[in-house]
């Protein structure tokens, strides 16, 4: 078992900016799809962020995002987690856009609750972007689970964002001890 791991696409980011976008095409074409054939990879775990604006889509970018990315990646089991900028509400996942507009792609299963799946013997634990609505939820699957992977969108107390952000709020992260890897 193979699995490629990618999150933060951001499809439709910049407002949709040309320059942008061939960029990304470039990483699609030259790098992520070629490595999943020259590896052998079948499923695809996405762990947030595919589109950019929690409030509208921009067609041409939804249009770039489905001859780019959905197109080729429909020869591939893809697991979808839901982030915050898929969101529509800060305080709930109900409404988000992977659910939304990725609906008609039976390849692709999206996540907007804490859930467990199993991909071959590995139990998984897919933590979709946690706010208000479900975070007891969360929490108690992060608890109760045996999974001993975990994947989600997640802000982590102490963990670096980039060079110059280190995440000041969000969970502590020794409330994943009892994993032996955890993904964000």
């Amino acid at each position: 078992m193979r699995i490629a791991l990618i999150t933060d696409t951001h499809w439709s980011a910049r407002k949709s900016s040309r320059l942008f976008h061939d960029y990304f095409e470039l990483f699609y074409k030259n790098v992520f799809f070629p490595t999943l054939e020259k590896e052998g990879i079948d499923t695809v775990i996405h762990m947030g962020d595919a589109f950019d604006n929690r409030k509208s889509i921009d067609f041409w970018g939804l249009e770039w995002t489905k001859k780019v990315v959905l197109e080729p990646l429909s020869k591939y089991n893809v697991h979808l987690i839901t982030g915050n900028h898929d969101v529509y509400f800060r305080n709930t996942n109900q409404i988000n856009s992977p659910q939304l507009l990725l609906k008609d792609y039976p390849n692709i299963t999206t996540y907007s609750t804490p859930t467990e799946i199993k991909i071959d013997n590995l139990d998984i634990l897919l933590l979709p972007w946690i706010c208000s609505d479900n975070e007891q939820q969360s929490l108690r699957m992060i608890q109760k689970t045996k999974a001993k992977i975990a994947m989600g969108h997640l802000e982590l107390q102490g963990f670096r964002v980039n060079n110059s952000l280190v995440m000041e709020h969000g969970l502590e992260p020794d409330i994943f001890n009892n994993f032996k890897k955890v993904f964000s």
